[in-house]
């Protein structure tokens, strides 16, 4: 029995030691495990990361640089100045020529001769036509020695919308034109294909595909575009067809683009080549009524014989760069463009029934966009440029042996916020031979205005700007014996522009109505411009003295003009208020008021697979003694004083669009009142009718393959 108490005891005992033991080291075990081992294995683990981030950064770097999506590889997209006219591209419209989407532009007259491949004209707000400046992706498209903007060579087919500019726009100009070749950036390869009849033929192709290409290891984006377009036209129903036919038209366009994630480069070629009829409208003696001209008869028809021939080819190489100045790339761009064109009149006495001239340009571009941003002067989107190039006469007798001339233009552009408004301002010096040295600046100013819940949107708007009137190489040197140019001593003056106005948009109970009023005014001074003189084939390049006013008013309304489905309907009307200008007939080159209108309806058909889009366009305006082509040159100029009174008149077109799928058909109606009781016949050019009541047929059809 004590043997067994023992036993006890001594097992009671062990027990309560070893589990006092066991919790005292549990925390000992636990602090030095914790406290000491812990921290000391986290910490060498921490830096073990850390060193494995380095790692990685260097490797994903590199292996981020092995690839390259759409949206990381570098952009040709640069923001263009002025305003589009068209949210639909030119290759879905029925127009036959840009000169005829640039007349659309609100305050614009369109000299229109109503035959293909002619030498349409556009006057924005009165000014001279020929005096407007016209871009193609940034390089001047001008001709190099008649200085008139080139619609006619204009790749339609493959461009963006066009943009109006008007106050000290490109070069200095009192306005240009911008357009730019369209980017093609489908993930599939793309053929389109333009077809258009109706008195002439005209046919356009284009193909384009993107590849992801990969040399020495590095990705980027390869492109190619390749279009062909071409047409010939008999010009039916225009001067009795004789010597106004298109004989040939050929356009070849080529583009590679190379695109890197910090840099790329594009290579462009455009080729143009040409043959055009040059009849000099119909001849009318001095008793003869202007109604004989819709009616021409043999042998009424001038230089039925004389022809124009033209040889053309734009390339140029663009390279885009990421530097360490700003976060946009820096834009550089070489460019040449040769040229060879040929007036041939064998009706002209044999000492002047040719001139030809061989010319080439030589260019260069840099563009530099930057953001600023500054706590006291707030966010400044800035925008440098300086652009020079070279012509150089070769080979002819349009202008004197060894002819060459330079021009450089430096600006700078920023948009910016001033007393809550924006801002947009600009500044520039232009240089070239033969005195033309100028500045030139603008500054505008646009806001938004509070108003009554019944008024969507309410904007103002203010203008001004300095510009200078860029003189053409024949209004210098001439062109052979038909163009006599200024005397050495005289150059062209200033261009100063003022516009303000108002836009407001409201959703009557009609549909959205939105309307735009804008009153202009400009004065002149030295006014430049060519003359026709007593011989038809003539002309004489001219100084105003003094200072030309003038003044007006644009009213643009619209109804339901985006609507997809159902009628809608569009105005626009200018009328010149106050005018001074001398010599008289300057004054009457455009009609005191003008404008047009288009009404129609957009319907659906067969759930959708069929969209139609019908409508009425009409032009019309009060009387004017226009303009007269100089056929030698295909320039604009100013007619003799004792020129006929043309006018008021207007011209009727019916279009109809119907879009199957991705393809879309064009039906036109042209003059639909010309040749009839209501409208024997119209002029917007003197003695070149239009042609009346012609129907034509096109269709555009893109393929993804």
């Amino acid at each position: 029995m004590f043997g067994g108490c023992v036993l006890l005891v001594a097992l009671a005992g062990a027990f309560p030691a070893k589990a006092q033991q066991d919790t005292t080291r549990a925390p000992t075990d636990t602090v030095r495990t914790d406290t000491v081992r812990a921290p000391a294995d986290t910490t060498r683990r921490d830096r073990i990361p850390r060193d494995t981030t380095r790692r990685d950064t260097l490797e994903g770097r590199r292996e981020r640089e092995r690839k390259l999506s759409e949206a990381q590889a570098m952009s040709f997209a640069v923001p263009r100045p002025g305003r589009a006219l068209s949210r639909r591209l030119p290759v879905r419209d029925p127009a036959l020529a840009a000169s005829e989407l640039a007349a659309r532009a609100p305050g614009a007259f369109y000299y229109d001769f109503g035959a293909v491949g002619w030498s349409h004209g556009v006057s924005f707000r009165g000014r001279p036509p020929d005096q407007t400046a016209l871009t193609l992706d940034g390089l001047p498209f001008d001709d190099p020695v008649t200085g008139r903007p080139r619609y006619d060579l204009l790749p339609m087919p493959f461009m963006q919308a066009l943009r109006v500019q008007h106050g000290a726009a490109t070069r200095g100009a009192p306005t240009a034109v911008n357009t730019a070749l369209r980017p093609y950036d489908e993930d599939r390869p793309l053929t389109e294909l333009r077809y258009r009849t109706g008195g002439f033929q005209s046919i356009g192709a284009l193909h384009t595909q993107q590849r992801k290409v990969r040399f020495f290891g590095w990705p980027a984006f390869a492109q190619f575009t390749g279009g062909y377009f071409g047409r010939a036209s008999d010009n039916t129903g225009f001067l009795g067809s004789e010597g106004v036919d298109l004989r040939r038209e050929r356009r070849l366009l080529g583009r590679l683009r190379y695109r890197r994630r910090h840099w790329a480069a594009q290579f462009t070629v455009l080729h143009n080549r040409r043959r055009l009829g040059a009849a000099g409208g119909v001849g009318l003696g001095a008793n003869q009524p202007l109604r004989r001209v819709y009616f021409p008869g043999p042998g009424d028809v001038r230089f039925t014989g004389a022809e124009r021939r033209l040889l053309r080819t734009d390339l140029d190489a663009t390279l885009r760069l990421d530097t360490p100045f700003s976060r946009f790339p820096l834009t550089a761009a070489a460019y040449w463009t040769t040229q060879t064109q040929r007036y041939r009149n064998a009706d002209l006495p044999a000492a002047r029934d040719t001139v030809a001239a061989e010319t080439d340009r030589y260019g260069l571009r840099l563009r530099q966009r930057r953001v600023v941003r500054s706590p006291r002067f707030g966010r400044h989107d800035l925008t440098l440029e300086a652009h020079a190039w070279a012509d150089r006469f070769s080979e002819g007798n349009a202008l004197p042996a060894g002819a060459a001339r330079t021009r450089l233009h430096l600006s700078a552009r920023d948009s910016t916020r001033l007393l809550g408004s924006a801002a947009t301002l600009s500044a520039g010096l232009h240089a070239g031979s033969g005195q033309q040295v100028y500045p030139a600046a603008s500054a505008r100013l646009a806001c938004a205005l509070a108003a009554d819940t019944s008024l969507r949107a309410f904007r103002l708007f203010a203008e001004s700007s300095l510009a200078g009137q860029p003189a053409a190489w024949i209004e210098q040197e001439g062109f052979g014996p038909l163009v006599r140019p200024l005397p050495e001593d005289r150059a062209p003056g200033r261009v100063l522009s003022a516009r303000l106005g108002a836009r407001a948009r409201t959703p009557s109970f009609i549909g959205p109505v939105s309307a735009r009023l804008a009153v202009f005014a400009h004065r002149t001074t030295d006014r430049l411009d060519l003359y026709a003189t007593d011989s038809a084939a003539t002309a004489q390049a001219a100084l105003v003295e003094g200072g030309s006013h003038r003044a007006g008013a644009t009213l643009t309304a619209r109804w339901r003009a985006d609507a997809e489905r159902g009628f809608y309907a569009s105005a626009s009307a200018t009328a010149l208020l106050h005018e001074n200008d001398a010599p008289p007939a300057v004054a009457s080159t455009v009609p005191r008021a003008y404008g047009r209108s288009r009404l129609g309806a957009r319907y659906a058909f067969f759930t959708a697979d069929l969209d139609v889009d019908a409508y009425v366009e009409g032009r019309f305006w009060s009387p004017m003694q226009s303009r007269t082509l100089h056929g030698p040159t295909g320039r604009l100029v100013v007619p003799r004083p004792d020129s006929r009174q043309l006018g008021p008149a207007g011209v009727i077109d019916v279009h109809a669009e119907a879009q199957i799928r991705t393809a879309t058909l064009f039906f036109s109606y042209e003059n639909a009142l010309g040749g009839t009781q209501v409208q024997p016949g119209v002029l917007t050019v003197p003695y070149y009718p239009l042609p009346a009541q012609r129907f034509r047929f096109g269709v555009y059809w893109p393929i993804f393959n």
